[in-house]
């Protein structure tokens, strides 16, 4: 499962891949940045499942970059981690179908660590789905075939 995080807050970013060890639950930390516009490029190229973002940031905003992300990737994954516990910022991120809205100074590396295994489970089940339905639609004339009979 590969997560790619973007904070403009450099000791949080390092300490948020510090803070699990993230390959022991399966997790590849596939790239990180303190700059929102120039990790387009590289999120776009990562393919990654999960992306961790900041709101607040120079340039454009986690919103934002979500949005770009999404219109390439529209099966990513979104959770913003925030100092804000505004309720507007609240809004705009339902709006964007964040999977959770973290509050920094309140997160400790247990909810952290529950909302990613979460969101690893439901990514897990909705590729396993997807594969299945792929076998039906590729095997669709022997299947009706057989009903038929």
């Amino acid at each position: 499962m590969k997560i790619f995080m973007v904070d403009d807050d450099i000791e949080m970013l390092n300490g948020l891949e510090a803070f699990v060890p993230w390959a022991e639950y399966g997790f590849q930390l596939v790239g990180k940045s303190n700059n929102a516009y120039d990790s387009l490029d590289e999120i776009k190229a990562t393919k990654p499942d999960i992306l961790v973002t900041d709101i607040t940031m120079p340039g454009i905003n986690g919103f934002e970059l979500a949005r770009e992300c999404k219109a390439v990737l529209p099966d990513l994954k979104v959770v913003f981690l925030t100092c804000h516990e505004d309720f507007e910022y609240a809004r705009e991120a339902f709006k964007l179908q964040a999977e959770d809205y973290l509050v920094k100074h309140t997160l400790t590396e247990e909810e952290l660590l529950e909302k990613m295994l979460s969101l690893k489970t439901a990514i897990e089940e909705q590729k396993r789905n997807r594969q299945y339905l792929a076998g039906v639609h590729a095997n669709k004339d022997i299947i009706a075939e057989t009903y038929f009979k």
